[in-house]
C-alpha cells in the first residue's frame, strides 16, 4: 500500500515539473495553465500529508487510485502541449482539457482536504486512545506491586 501512495506523490511532483518546463518552453502559454500550476503547487503538500496519514493509519489503497487517475490524465495532457509547436492551435485544443483538469484538481483538492481532516481526527482518538491505556497499564503495574508487598503506599 505504502507504494501506491509514493507513485502518487512521485506522480504530481512529475506533473508540477512537467507543467513548469512547458510554461517555460510556451511563453505565450494562456492563464489556464499557470492556474493550473498554483492548484498542483497547493495540491501537493496536501497529498503528501495524506499519504502519510494513511499509511499510518492502515487506510485502503483505493482513495488513492482515483486521485492517481486524474494525475495521469494531466500529465498526459501536459506531455501532449509541451510536445507541440507554438502556436495558438494548440490552446485552443487543449483549453478544454486543461479547464477541465484544472477544475478537476480542484475537486480533488477539496477531497484530500476533507479525508485529510478525517484522518487527523482518527489519528487523534488513536492517541487518546493509547494514552489512556498507558493510563490503565500504570495503574494496574502500581496495583500489582502493591498487592505483592513490593511497593507501599503511605498516607500523611
Amino acid at each position: 500500500m505504502a507504494g501506491v501512495e509514493t507513485i502518487l506523490g512521485a506522480a504530481i511532483s512529475e506533473l508540477v515539473v512537467l507543467l513548469k518546463k512547458t510554461i517555460q518552453k510556451h511563453k505565450d502559454c494562456p492563464a489556464l495553465l499557470k492556474n493550473l500550476d498554483a492548484t498542483l503547487v497547493s495540491l501537493h503538500p496536501l497529498i503528501q500529508e495524506m499519504e502519510n496519514l494513511n499509511r499510518y493509519l492502515g487506510r485502503p489503497k483505493e482513495e488513492i487510485e482515483s486521485p492517481r487517475s486524474q494525475v495521469d490524465a494531466g500529465i498526459k495532457c501536459v506531455l501532449e502541449i509541451s510536445k507541440s509547436k507554438k502556436g495558438k492551435y494548440i490552446w485552443s485544443m487543449s483549453h478544454h482539457q486543461l479547464s477541465t483538469l484544472d477544475a478537476s484538481l480542484k475537486r480533488l483538492h477539496e477531497k484530500l482536504a476533507a479525508q485529510t481532516a478525517r484522518n487527523r481526527m482518527e489519528t487523534l482518538l488513536c492517541t487518546r486512545m493509547i494514552f489512556g491505556l498507558v493510563v490503565v497499564i500504570a495503574l494496574v503495574a502500581l496495583l500489582l506491586l502493591w498487592s505483592n508487598g513490593l511497593i507501599r503506599l503511605h498516607a500523611k
